[in-house]
C-alpha cells in the first residue's frame, strides 16, 4: 500500500519564509534548495510535506539549532492566526491548548500528538507517522515557538525542556508563566473581535488543508464580476474577488507592510469602506484612515511591479 502523501498549507510555508527574512536569512536560497518559488507559495493552496521539510532543513543546515529555535519565534509572529491574538485577554493555558491540542492537529496530520495537563504545566508529545520524511529543524523551531508563545499575551517566556528530541519524536515539558487578569489592554468586546478574526484566519487554513486532502477545490463566494479576472467591457472601478488580492502574509512580505496595514489594505481592496473595515478589524475609523495613508506611501515607493488590485487600494479611502 502506498504511503499517504501529506501536504502543508502555503499559508504556513509563507509565514516560515517571512520568519527567515526577519532573521536576515536569504530565503530565496532556501526556497531554491527546496525546489520552491514565491510564485508557488502565492498561487497554490498547499505544497508537498517533503518540500516544506527541505525548506526547513536548508535553513537548519546553514544556521544551526539556536537560530532554528529563533525561527519558531518569528514564525509565530508571522502566522496570521497567531498574530491576530497579540495583546488580547486570553489565558495562557488556553493558548497552549490551541497551539498544541486537538484543534491544531488538523494542520499537521503527519504527526501523532498527545497533550497532557499538569499543575501550571503541559507535556506535549509529537511523533512522526511511519514513512514520513523527518525534520529535526521542525522540532527545534517548535521548541522556540513554545518558549516564546506567552509573549503574545505580554507574559514572560515558558520554561521548555525537551527530554526527547529526535528527527521523528519529540517530548516537550512546558512550564507556564504566572498570569493575572487585573487590567486589560483592550475593551472586552474588542478582544472578542480579535479572537473571532484569529478563528477565521485559522479556519481558512483548515479549509485549504481539507480541500487538498479531499481533492475538492474550495469555492470562493462571489458577488458579481471581478474587475481584475472577469472585467466587464468599459468597467473602470468595482469589486475585486478574493483570488485577485494577495493574502495578508504576502502583502506583509512583498510590500513591507505591517500586520495592521496589510489587513486594512486587503479589506479596502476587496471593496470594504472605512466604517466596515474598522468594524471588521476592531479599529477606529481614524486609525484605518491613518494606516491607509501609510499603505499608499509604501505601495507608491515599492519596486514591485504594480498589480491590478493596487489601483483600488490606492483610491481615496471613502
Amino acid at each position: 500500500m502506498a504511503a499517504m502523501q501529506y501536504r502543508v498549507s502555503t499559508s504556513i510555508t509563507r509565514s516560515l519564509v517571512i520568519a527567515m527574512e526577519r532573521l536576515g536569512a536569504r530565503s530565496e536560497e532556501h526556497l531554491a534548495d527546496a525546489g520552491l518559488a514565491l510564485a508557488t507559495l502565492t498561487g497554490e493552496r498547499s505544497i508537498p510535506w517533503e518540500a516544506h521539510v527541505a525548506l526547513l532543513e536548508s535553513f537548519g543546515a546553514r544556521h544551526g539549532r539556536e537560530k532554528s529555535e529563533l525561527l519558531g519565534v518569528e514564525y509565530a509572529y508571522a502566522f496570521p492566526a497567531l498574530r491576530a491574538i497579540l495583546g488580547t485577554i486570553l489565558p495562557i493555558d488556553v493558548l497552549v491548548y490551541l497551539v498544541c491540542g486537538p484543534p491544531v492537529a488538523r494542520l499537521w496530520p503527519m504527526y501523532e500528538t498527545t497533550l497532557t495537563r499538569g499543575p501550571q504545566c503541559f507535556r506535549w508529545e509529537s511523533r512522526l507517522r511511519a514513512g514520513v520524511m523527518p525534520s529535526l529543524t521542525m522540532f527545534h523551531a517548535t521548541t522556540g515557538m513554545l518558549r516564546a508563545l506567552p509573549r503574545m499575551l505580554g507574559l514572560r517566556d515558558c520554561v521548555v525542556e525537551t527530554p526527547v528530541l529526535t528527527p521523528t519524536h519529540a517530548l516537550w515539558d512546558i512550564a507556564l508563566p504566572p498570569q493575572r487578569f487585573l487590567f486589560s489592554r483592550f475593551r472586552g468586546e474588542h478582544a472578542m473581535d480579535v479572537l473571532r478574526q484569529a478563528e477565521r484566519d485559522l479556519e481558512a487554513v483548515f479549509r485549504d488543508v481539507r480541500g487538498q486532502r479531499s481533492g475538492v477545490s474550495v469555492p470562493v463566494p462571489e458577488a458579481g464580476p471581478c474587475v481584475v479576472c472577469r472585467p466587464r467591457e468599459g468597467e473602470e472601478a468595482g469589486r475585486v474577488c478574493e483570488r485577485c488580492v494577495p493574502n495578508v502574509p504576502t502583502l506583509e512580505a512583498t510590500y513591507r507592510l505591517t500586520l495592521t496595514e496589510a489587513r486594512i489594505a486587503r479589506q479596502l481592496a476587496l471593496g470594504s469602506d472605512v466604517a466596515q473595515t474598522a468594524k471588521d478589524l476592531g479599529l477606529k475609523a481614524a486609525v484605518v484612515r491613518r494606516h491607509h495613508a501609510r499603505v499608499v506611501e509604501k505601495l507608491a515607493a515599492s519596486a514591485v511591479p504594480e498589480a491590478p488590485w493596487i489601483v483600488l487600494a490606492l483610491r481615496e479611502a471613502p
